[in-house]
This record gives structure tokens, sequence and C-alpha cells, in this order.
């Protein structure tokens, strides 16, 4: 038996049953208004009947969740899939399922369209990781920190990726070297010189830990860390000569704090908390736009969805208000700046279990606050859902704006190793 029922705002609109009632029912619920269907997976048999009938039925949304298995699979398995599955149609017997149809919903073209390539990698290629961060400097993309598999020890190794030759290597270091490779590090880039600050060590303790790295002379310096406190899992930015340090969590808890590093002076400094109601995060996107900070979703005890910006000229907050295809809330996520006014969102983690991981890529427009999702174009929606990859925008050949995204944690809690870039295609204004 198959019942559809749906919500009309507050009324709930139920469906005719089709297909012989059963002694049990098993319901799938779908948050339609943040995910909807995608596929439905149709067993067909004719074993003992006149009439070829739908054996069993699973259906999979958007945002990576499976229904059970409702009958028994057995047959022939057609899929059916659809960008969004709104309805339904087919045939039914007063006992069976005999044909079963699905109606999709189309997007208007899009304003903003990439496609995801897999980037090839050879070398000293890194095991599999998740927690780690990334910058790019000229073609080379660089990354630190990392959760490994269960078992394998960390390393203080600054990884290095040459995009001009596919090529990965370990950058011999020298100076004040980091003493470990924290998980939940932040990393950026100002220069040819990249600045690491913070994370967590194997016992589960924040660190403040900040150094240099000269890509120049691979040398590393260790930097001042007199105002700011211990801290994992913050967000890291760069606007001109300044380094940028927003929330995280740390001994005391999660944070919203918001500290800035005067690269010239050397100088660290609290700028102003928001006047409003704002929430303490971990795990949140930070992205310079205008010369402004731009603090996306996050999670603080629960995921968050909401976007907020800073003007450091004016030491203001503001709150932003967003409209359209919105990510569900969510932290731990892939983002970059493209086209100098929008920002990417792929993946993270959607709830606080491990295995709540979810893909799907969005662009939110900071002129128009308006989220379109992207996912679809030339018939590929980019890497399985994965969360706490390591993310950075970066100009492939060409100049052609994207972002990469690295390693990660899957939806079975295993860790990854795949180099992937979303590459701009179009874009109308």
């Amino acid at each position: 038996m198959l019942q559809v029922d749906y919500k009309d705002g507050t009324t709930l609109v139920q469906g005719d049953r089709h297909g012989m009632v059963t002694l049990s029912e098993d319901t799938f619920e779908i948050p339609y208004e943040t995910d909807h269907l995608v596929t439905v997976e149709v067993y067909r048999n004719k074993v003992g009947r006149e009439d070829e009938c739908i054996s069993a039925l699973r259906f999979k949304t958007r945002n990576g969740l499976v229904s059970e298995m409702y009958g028994v699979a057995s047959g022939e398995m057609h899929s059916l899939t659809g960008h969004k599955i709104v309805g339904f149609f087919g045939r039914s017997g007063v006992k069976s399922l005999h044909s079963i149809g699905v109606r999709v919903s189309y997007p208007p073209i899009p304003e903003f369209q990439g496609e995801w390539v897999e980037v090839h990698q050879i070398g000293e290629i890194p095991v599999p990781r998740c927690s780690h961060a990334m910058a790019v400097v000229g073609k080379k993309i660089y990354s630190f920190g990392s959760e490994l598999p269960s078992g394998q020890s960390g390393d203080n190794d600054m990884l290095v990726f040459d995009y001009g030759t596919f090529k990965w290597s370990r950058s011999p270091a020298r100076g004040d070297v980091p003493e470990l490779s924290l998980l939940g590090s932040g990393l950026v880039a100002i220069g040819s010189t990249l600045y690491v600050f913070g994370g967590q060590d194997g016992s589960g303790m924040h660190r403040r830990d900040f150094h240099s790295f000269d890509t120049t002379r691979s040398e590393w310096t260790q930097l001042p860390t007199n105002e700011i406190g211990p801290r994992s899992f913050h967000s890291m930015a760069a606007i001109g000569k300044k380094v940028f340090v927003f929330g995280g969590v740390s001994t005391t808890g999660l944070q919203k704090t918001l500290y800035v590093y005067e690269t010239d002076s050397k100088v660290w400094s609290e700028l102003p908390s928001p006047g409003y109601s704002f929430p303490e995060r971990e795990g949140a996107g930070l992205h310079v736009v205008g010369g402004k900070l731009w603090v996306l979703y996050g999670f603080n005890g629960g995921m968050l969805d909401d976007v907020h910006t800073f003007d450091p000229d004016q030491q203001m907050w503001t709150q932003v208000e967003t409209s359209g295809e919105k990510p569900c809330p969510r932290r731990g996520f892939a983002s970059a700046v493209v086209t100098g006014n929008r920002i990417l969102m792929f993946g993270g983690q959607s709830a606080t279990e491990p295995d709540n991981v979810v893909g799907g890529t969005f662009c939110l427009n900071t002129e128009t606050l308006k989220w379109e999702e992207i996912d679809m174009f030339n018939g590929w929606s980019g890497p399985t859902p994965r969360a706490w990859c390591a993310s950075t925008s970066f100009s492939s050949a060409g100049g052609i704006d994207g972002m990469l995204v690295f390693g990660g944690k899957l939806q079975t809690s295993a860790l990854c190793n795949g180099l992937f870039y979303y590459e701009v295609v179009g874009c109308s204004n």
C-alpha cells in the first residue's frame, strides 16, 4: 500500500491509498522546507502473478536521507530521478501496485552556473583526512592540520599541491616549526605568507599556537598570542595585512568573539561584539566581500542558518536576511568567494549525529541576498556528501574563478582525500 500526504500551510492533505492495506505502517517524513525527494527506487516482479507488480520502493532526498526498503526487494530495479519530485501517478489493483511514475518540478534557468571537476593527483598524495585547513598562494595549494584515520598519528608537515603539475609534496620546514599538527586549525594567506592559528590536539585540548609560514623560504616563525585565548574549529579570514579570527570553541565553551591581528605591528585586538542577539558558534564560514566580513551558519548546540556581516571601518555588526533556495542549517561545510560578490557553500554536517552529512552546492549573491541551488550542470551533481573538508577560493588556468574542496568525512564516517574543483561557467550579473 502507498499513500502520500503533504502539508498545505498548516493543513494536512491526505492522498489516496493504493494497493492492499497491511498490518503495520511505516512513515518516511521529509522536511520540505529544507529538503525534497530526488529519487525513487522501484522493484518490479512477476513471479507467481499474472500481471507484473511492484514488490518494493525506496525513497531518497537531496540532502541524503534514505528511507527504509518498503516491501521485499525482488525482480528488476528501476530508478526514477528528477530535480525535485513533487507528485506521483500510476496504476494499482485491489491488492497490488502495478506501476508508478513521478511528477518533477524543474528549476528556472539559474543566474549562476558552474560545474564540478575531480582534480587528478600524483606525488605524495595525503592520506584521507578531515578538519584540516587550506589556503592558496599563486598556483599552489597549502594544507595543514587534520584528523587522520584511527591509528594514524598526525604530523606537522605543510602539504603542498602544485596545480600546474597536479603533484603533492611536503614542504621542507625550518625555523619555529609547530610542535603538533592540530585539527580544527585556521589558515589564511597574506601575500606569500601563511598564518596558522589554534586547533585541538590529540588529547582534546584547545590551543592558541600561532605561526607564520614563509612559502618562499619554507620557514616557520612563532608569533605572539597575548590577547587571544585558545580555540579550535574557529574561522579565519584576511583583509589587507590583517588576520581576523572569529568564534570557535575554547575551554570555556563556544565563542562569538572577533579578534584582529595586525601583521605589521604584531598586535592582537578584540573587536566589538554584536549589539543584538547573536549565537556563539563553531564550524561557521567567514569570508570577505566588499571589505566586510561575512559570517555564515555554524553550530551552537543546534545547527544554524543565519548570516551576519561585520564592517571593520564602521566597527558595526548587521544581521542579514536572505531568501531563495536556502541551504538547510549546517556546520563544517566547504565555502569560498567567487566572482567577487558570491559565496559558494557545499556539503557539511546537518545534525549532531556524525553520519548526518549532506551534499548540495549553493550560491549566495551578496548583492541580492538570494540563495540559489547550483548542483546540476552537464549531468553531474558533484562530490558525494561530506563534511569537515578544507576549501578555498581558487582561479584555475585562464583566470576562471572557482572553489577547491579537499578531503572530508563521508556519510559512512570514513575519511577521504579526494580533491574537487567547482568552476564557474556562467554568471548573469
